[in-house]
């Protein structure tokens, strides 16, 4: 919670903006940025409340489930009991994984029709660190 998450939500923003940029051409980039925008608006605007609404209403949440007890050779009904705050984390893990799922299935082939053709890639690898993030903090 304190070391990867947040390196991943830092890794998360840029890479985005560069598939966009990636996955788009001249014509319809302005389009793919605005459709971008538009959910990372929309998510800001809704986790806020609905992280409270979670915390408000569902400040302990109980989970029913009945367990075979071997020794007494019968089943038990059990309870576990789960913080508002461990509701929130296992939230953003399902959403997480269904981003990594998503992602385990991207065709790359979507991404010939965008290829430049004119590319200088003997200048490209001449590029240094400081170049290119020079370039990205300009784009």
């Amino acid at each position: 919670m304190c070391t990867l998450t947040p390196l991943g939500i830092s890794i998360v923003f840029p890479c985005l903006i560069l598939g966009v940029k990636k996955l788009t051409d001249e014509v319809n980039r302005p389009f793919g940025f605005q459709l971008f925008f538009a959910a990372t608006i929309t998510g800001a605007i809704f986790g806020g409340p609905i992280v409270d609404w979670v915390r408000h209403d569902y400040k302990y949440t109980t989970w029913h489930y009945t367990h075979h007890n071997d020794e007494l050779d019968r089943d038990e009904d059990r309870v576990q009991e789960f913080s508002a705050w461990r509701t929130i984390a296992f939230i953003g893990f399902c959403l997480n994984i269904i981003l990594l799922f998503l992602l385990c299935c991207y065709d790359q082939n979507v991404e010939k029709r965008y290829q430049e053709t004119d590319v200088d890639w003997d200048e490209i690898e001449k590029l240094t660190f400081c170049q290119i993030f020079k370039d990205l903090c300009g784009d």
